[in-house]
């Protein structure tokens, strides 16, 4: 019989390791991933924040299917050492749910951004937990609220601005 050799990494070589496959750097850079379910505007959020249109160049692909298919990092303009990873969204064929915080390997980055549209789900709390487990910081981040508050104003026969306020009471509640 052969013996095989097992080699223990403590957590934070594994995180080092998975930093430098993925090309995080986490010394000079604060790394925050935009993650959570697949649609849910992550890349649009994304290019918001870093001042592009969804069509400029060098802003996130962003469409009606699943548009993000790998990982990339984005540098804010102005905040040189900031960097935005545009994950792609969970719960797809392609990006599993109950696999997405590992695979995805979430834990190299400095805090993670669960981005959530309509409605906060199981799976954005699970994922939150999983993260403090590891030891990540998490903010949730709502998306898509203009909808919320047409869709309202349409069903209350208002204008937007007369509904915008009963909206985000509701939201954060």
């Amino acid at each position: 019989q052969a013996l095989v050799a097992v080699t223990w990494k403590a957590p934070e070589q594994i995180r080092e390791g998975a930093r430098a496959a993925i090309g995080i750097d986490a010394v000079n850079h604060y790394n925050f991933a935009f993650c959570g379910a697949s649609g849910t505007g992550k890349s649009s959020l994304n290019n918001a924040i870093l001042g592009l249109k969804d069509t400029d160049e060098g802003a996130a692909k962003v469409d009606e299917t699943e548009a993000t298919m790998e990982i990339r990092s984005y540098t804010h303009p102005k905040l040189k050492h900031v960097r935005f990873w545009d994950i792609p969204g969970a719960g797809t064929v392609n990006h599993r749910a109950k696999s997405y915080y590992l695979d995805k390997q979430l834990f190299t980055h400095d805090c993670l951004l669960i981005i959530g549209s309509g409605r906060f789900t199981e799976f954005d709390v699970r994922l939150a937990e999983t993260a403090v487990r590891y030891g990540t910081p998490v903010a949730f981040v709502r998306s898509k609220a203009d909808q919320d508050i047409d869709n309202r104003a349409d069903r209350e026969d208002k204008s937007p601005s007369e509904v915008k306020d009963s909206v985000r009471k509701d939201i954060v509640a």
